[in-house]
């Protein structure tokens, strides 16, 4: 019994020590090397969140701009003139003949809280009052975090007064409130159903 005891080798605290160091700069150099392929699979799954977001976001202004009839005006944010070649609002009268104004840039008299950029909006004036009544086509998350900017120009150069057949619907998605950082952006060619409208002046 004593000579079977005597030929048994063990594990010395030395190489279990040893060992167990080995082991855990193994899993160091691991995880250092799975961190950068986690952060590209973050920013892969973010980027095809943008693009849901901004094709769904094109999808509603097509809908909507195609309907235009009587005139378009392109027009900065609240307050703010815009020019007969760019703007990030855009007002038309619709086939019931009420202005509409398309926004992302918050509008303080028609929105209860007080108009946070970022989002779409359609507001609609009544015919007979200067009453607005705000849509907001999606719902509390759906921008996932980021913000929303948006633009509008003739497809073609026009004046003042002259006629567009279709407007260009640029939509842009960015991570932060500011609207600095982007996330990304599409654009969209809009035909106008009732031909070619009149582009109103900034007055």
């Amino acid at each position: 019994m004593k000579k079977i005891l005597a030929g048994r080798q063990g594990v010395t605290l030395v190489e279990l020590v040893v060992s167990l160091a080995l082991m855990c700069l193994t899993l160091t150099m691991v995880s250092g090397a799975l961190r950068p392929a986690a952060a590209v699979v973050r920013h892969m799954e973010r980027l095809a969140e943008a693009q849901v977001i901004l094709d769904t976001t094109l999808d509603v202004l097509r809908s909507e701009i195609e309907t235009a009839c009587g005139y378009v005006k392109l027009c900065g944010g609240e307050g703010q003139p815009g020019t007969v070649t760019a703007g990030t609002v855009l007002e038309y009268l619709d086939v019931e003949g009420r202005l509409v104004r398309i926004s992302a840039e918050g509008w303080e008299d028609a929105l209860p809280d007080g108009g946070q950029p970022g989002r779409l909006v359609f507001l609609r004036q009544d015919g007979e009052t200067s009453d607005w009544s705000c849509r907001e086509p999606f719902g509390k998350g759906f921008y996932m975090g980021m913000y929303l900017g948006m633009e509008f120009s003739p497809v073609e150069e026009a004046a003042e007064g002259e006629t567009a057949e279709a407007i260009l619907v640029t939509v842009t998605l960015y991570r932060d409130g500011e609207r600095r950082e982007r996330a990304g952006a599409e654009s969209l060619i809009v035909d106008l159903r009732c031909g070619p409208l009149w582009i109103a002046d900034e007055g």
